[in-house]
């Protein structure tokens, strides 16, 4: 006879409930039991019924309404208690082929058997339950064996619940439980569910000649603190999670993501209660004011989407189908439904409209992200979180707060020095304004060769820092002397000045004379594109004629930007400053029109990484790029850039470049009324002459008198030995700080944005078919969202189902704990159980036709042991919250 197994200890006791996980349902009702609407009466409505009476109010027919019994009553199609006078019954028994439902052209069939379940279900009432995955559990009635069970148990011993289920379900299926398994056979299936991996020699050796009663129970405690547990349990989330090392889509490219990997291998293996690990995944940069490192790192999960770079590509369509994306991951990994078809109309089998998907929209659409990977730097895509070691995360923490001091120290000094200023003034008079690093005037556009139209000289260094054009350029007249006109795809590159990191305080000063308005025209750049480069580097854009200032690492997510709330005129010349503090925040930003400082709105606030590339960054690299060029074919530019709207029927003149902020008052003697031409004598005295009554900036003149403090900032920048150092050290503490994070690894995180960015149910799922706004909800059939969240919010209270007590997996709510538990069964195979067969040749295992992936929607197959899948999650709600395995 074989040998018994031993008594289950408390290490078996946790590998059964292990087993009990692995199963996706529980044992069949006896016969002669009321008909059950979950699992017997809905599936059949669901497989030929619902498409057309059913939540899909659009393809729905006849004004019935099947799904909801208030409906179904209302018009007689269902009579509780009279089957015979109900319609519905009258049509699935009819032999008339033009009243028979369903209808012969459907190609959907309802049987003999089925039939008389439907009637049998209306004669006892015609109950309606809530879907069967969404009921709270209860402790099922454990089958007990019977007297003809005797001669079974000598092979397989009931030692508990799960054992007790297991012989009921066999022999309701007539199957007799294999004979026990070797110690070989059964360490070697153990090793593979639990690790992946076979046992090796020397654990063969050592498991057969441990004869103890808790040899057993070793082996299981041994793998499950092996690393391997961790690493072989995770490969099946990050299948669900679409994990990936590349970006998945057009000219694929490395995606760094693989320490979120490492995050979901060591949550397995520090056993992270599932709440919290789904939680953390969801809303990990929500969860506190200064979330944890690996809180943030775990929502990575909802950046896994595969991403586009094709030339042409949309940004907001792809941003679209991320979030698309996030819905149809987070609802079939986690909720273990399929939502996707809702993107275009209303579930036509579960009880979701068009109107919640979007609402659940709302939680994945409010991070600034651009939807497409780039061609021309080696990026990622933000906003993305810096990995640091702890020390250099400590180092980066004081290092910010040493700028925070030194700003406060700068902010000090300008209140404090004006004594001084006026003292100095007295002495040496007014103090002069800045003086640009580069000044381009572009007069040799006359030149009579025409060759030489296209080179700039800088008229402080007429020896370097020379500009040149793309294409020739025809004589035009400027606001002083002669300017730069471009006409459709032309441009200028200044490939010597104007290189500036985020840390330097840097200004551009220009003017232009712009004939049309355009939705998007660069007017000047120091990156490599816009969209292939997610905007590396600094802009000035014209925004249907607002100026646009910004600095960006990867745009928008790790960028700052602002946008002029005045426009500037058409057909007329205007003086435009960008002024920037290198302080990477959007308050350091200024534009200035005409002299004057102009309102602005901010577009985006969050610079945390370089603006120019790096070769150690792979910014150079080419084979990681599509489209790489070369480090000297990045430079500062007006007009022209690749792939990208650039500016037309423009004119522009004296370019300035300066290396330091400008103060207001350096603005306004930038924008001062422009002189004669400088080559009157080619043009004639009369020429002149008209040409100074004529200019449309002859009557505007500057300021009478300047203000008594008018060169203050200019002095205490420049002048004061004070103020020169205290900026010198803030310059040095933001370049070291910057230095510091360049060299951390970036991974794609979540992290909301302010405002929010709004939602809109779009008509069939288009991007750019917008209808009613929306705001972040959850469906109220699957998850109810707690009052004491705020609205809007962001993706937590799409977990609320698993952050409250009453709704964890291991409490009142078996659905999450039912998709994880299908999850594990696919993931292992079928029921395990120490020294049986999984199950008998030619059977199905114990899940039955249950779960080949997470499925709990009304079309998803009814497992048969549903007894089993109520279980766990009983047996969870008495265990420790930490004890998961």
């Amino acid at each position: 006879m074989p040998k018994r197994l031993p008594p289950p200890t408390h290490a078996l006791a946790r590998w059964f409930a292990l087993a009990a996980t692995l199963v996706g349902g529980s044992v069949q009702g006896a016969s002669g039991s009321p008909v059950s609407f979950n699992f017997q009466v809905q599936p059949i409505l669901a497989g030929s019924c619902y498409q057309c009476h059913g939540p899909d109010e659009k393809q729905r027919k006849g004004d019935l309404r099947l799904d909801v019994r208030e409906d179904a009553l209302k018009d007689g199609a269902i009579v509780p208690g009279k089957p015979e006078a109900s319609s519905l019954i009258e049509r699935l028994f009819t032999s008339d082929g033009d009243e028979v439902m369903p209808p012969p052209d459907s190609h959907k069939t309802i049987d003999g058997p089925q039939r008389e379940v439907l009637k049998q279900w209306i004669a006892e009432g015609a109950p309606y339950e809530r879907h069967w995955s969404f009921t709270p559990p209860k402790s099922p009635a454990v089958p007990q064996p019977k007297a003809a069970d005797a001669k079974i148990i000598e092979t397989f011993p009931v030692t508990g619940p799960v054992d007790a289920f297991v012989l009921d379900h066999l022999r309701v299926k007539g199957h007799q439980p294999a004979l026990p398994a070797s110690r070989e056979r059964w360490l070697r299936r153990v090793t593979f569910d639990l690790t992946g991996l076979p046992p090796t020699l020397p654990e063969m050796d050592a498991f057969l000649a441990d004869t103890s009663p808790q040899a057993y129970e070793a082996v299981v405690d041994r793998l499950l603190a092996s690393q391997r547990y961790g690493e072989r349990m995770a490969s099946d989330w990050l299948d669900a999670a679409r994990y990936a090392d590349s970006y998945g889509r057009h000219e694929d490219a490395e995606s760094i993501v693989w320490p979120y990997r490492d995050w979901v291998i060591q949550a397995f293996n520090d056993n992270l209660p599932y709440d919290q690990f789904i939680v953390q995944q969801t809303a990990g940069d929500q969860l506190s004011a200064r979330p944890k490192t690996a809180e943030v790192l775990a929502t990575t999960f909802n950046r896994l989407v595969p991403q586009s770079n094709e030339a042409g590509s949309n940004e907001d369509e792809f941003r679209q189908e991320h979030v698309a994306d996030r819905i149809k991951t987070n609802s079939t990994a986690i909720l273990g439904l399929t939502l996707e078809c809702a993107r275009c109309h209303d579930h036509k089998y579960d009880p979701l409209t068009q109107r919640e998907y979007y609402q659940m929209a709302a939680f994945f659409n409010n991070i600034s992200e651009l939807g497409l990977f780039p061609r021309q730097t080696a990026g990622i895509p933000a906003p993305g979180l810096l990995l640091m070691s702890p020390a250099d995360e400590e180092r980066n923490l004081q290092m910010l707060q040493e700028i925070k001091q030194a700003e406060a120290a700068w902010d000090a000094l300008q209140s404090s020095s004006r004594g001084r200023y006026h003292a100095w003034v007295e002495d040496h008079g007014n103090p002069p304004p800045a003086a640009p690093v580069a000044h381009y005037e572009f007069e040799s556009v006359g030149e009579k060769k025409r060759g030489q139209r296209k080179i700039f000289s800088d008229t402080l260094h007429p020896d370097k820092n020379t500009g040149v054009a793309r294409q020739s350029i025809e004589p035009s007249e400027g606001v002083r002397g002669l300017g730069l006109r471009f006409e459709d795809d032309n441009g200028a590159r200044f490939p010597h000045v104007g290189v500036f990191r985020r840390s330097d305080p840097f200004s551009i000063a220009l003017w232009i004379r712009p004939e049309e308005s355009q939705s998007r025209a660069v007017v000047i750049h120091r990156t490599r594109s816009g969209l292939d480069a997610a905007s590396r580097g600094y802009e000035l854009l014209l925004n249907e004629l607002h100026p646009e200032f910004s600095l960006s690492h990867y745009a928008p997510g790790n960028s700052i930007r602002i946008r002029s709330k005045a426009a500037i005129p058409l057909k007329a010349w205007t003086h435009v400053i960008a002024s920037y503090d290198g302080s990477s925040r959007s308050t350091g930003l200024r534009l200035f029109i005409n002299g004057q400082a102009v309102e602005a709105e901010v577009m985006s606030d969050h610079l945390y990484r370089d603006i120019v590339y790096r070769p150690e960054w792979g910014d150079y690299d080419a084979v990681r790029l599509q489209d790489n060029i070369d480090e000297e074919d990045v430079a500062l530019s007006i007009g022209y850039r690749p792939n990208d709207k650039i500016i037309k029927n423009a004119t522009f003149d004296d370019f300035k470049i300066f290396d330091k902020t400008l103060s207001p008052n350096e603005a306004a003697l930038l924008a001062l009324p422009p002189q004669p031409p400088k080559k009157q004598e080619e043009r004639g005295f009369l020429a002149g002459i008209w040409y100074g009554l004529t200019h449309p900036f002859v009557g505007r003149a500057p300021d009478a008198t300047p203000a008594p403090d008018a060169g203050y900032e200019a002095w205490l920048r420049d002048q004061d030995p004070q103020g020169q150092a205290a900026l010198k050290k803030l310059h040095d503490l933001r370049t070291a700080q910057d230095n510091l994070v360049n060299q951390a690894r970036e991974i794609m995180v979540m992290r909301e944005m302010e405002p929010r960015r709004p939602t809109y149910v779009l008509a069939r799922g288009q991007f750019d078919q917008p209808g009613d706004q929306v705001f972040p909800e959850t469906p109220a059939s699957i998850l109810r969202c707690p009052q004491s969240f705020p609205q809007p919010s962001g993706p937590r209270p799409l977990v609320c189902g698993q952050t409250e007590p009453a709704h964890r997996p291991r409490g009142g709510q078996p659905h999450l704990a039912g998709v994880l538990r299908a999850r594990h069964c696919r993931h292992h195979g079928g029921f395990w159980h120490p020294g049986r067969t999984a199950h008998p040749p030619g059977a199905s295992g114990l899940a039955g036709n249950g779960f080949h992936g997470p499925g709990l929607g009304c079309e998803a197959t009814v497992p048969h042991a549903r007894a089993l899948l109520r279980l766990p999650a009983v047996f969870h709600a008495a265990r420790s919250p930490g004890a998961e395995r």
